[in-house]
């Protein structure tokens, strides 16, 4: 079974190489390099593209289970909720406007076709954090139809840890960007 980076993969590959003259000057070596490092950076915008859309689905649900709960008046869990909501859009936000897996010719720091695979897989990993993290919300929404607190409560606290360590782990994507990890 093909997972969805793959998938998401091997599309950008197949619309590559969709012109005759394409296929031409990918036998010069200095372009197909060059298009080889386009297309994935162009397959590592698209994946987190998806991350992007992934958690702002889960963002959305959650935002409609916060209504759920001001409608109910269960006042404690307001606050919780705008704190959960907050790190939630910021951690979203930086995932869309996050840099891209690939250095440009006059770039100061230059990304090589190693690290840039690396990146696509760290990418892939982060995808199936975000589906995780959807999942969470959802067993939320489900239990926010019970309007128990404190089942409430404690499935807020699953949702901060689910995306804390998303957060974390995102962090580590920006570091090895700037070169800090190895």
């Amino acid at each position: 079974m093909v997972n969805e980076s793959e998938r998401i993969k091997r599309k950008a590959e197949k619309d590559s190489k969709r012109t005759f003259i394409e296929k031409i000057i990918r036998y010069i070596p200095i372009y197909n390099g060059y298009k080889t490092k386009e297309i994935r950076r162009e397959t590592d915008k698209i994946l987190r593209e998806n991350i992007y859309m992934k958690l702002k689905g889960a963002l959305d649900k959650l935002k409609d289970v916060k209504d759920r709960v001001v409608e109910a008046n269960l006042q404690e869990l307001w606050p919780l909720f705008q704190k959960l909501i907050y790190n939630f859009e910021t951690i979203t936000q930086r995932v869309l406007y996050s840099d891209y897996g690939y250095s440009g010719f006059f770039s100061v720091i230059k990304i090589n076709e190693p690290e840039l695979e690396r990146m696509y897989n760290f990418d892939s990993s982060l995808l199936d954090d975000a589906v995780v993290i959807g999942e969470v919300v959802k067993e939320l929404c489900d239990a926010s139809y019970d309007l128990n607190a404190s089942k409430i409560k404690s499935m807020i606290k699953r949702v901060e840890d689910a995306v804390s360590q998303f957060e974390e782990k995102f962090a580590k994507r920006e570091e090895y960007m700037n070169g800090f990890i190895e």
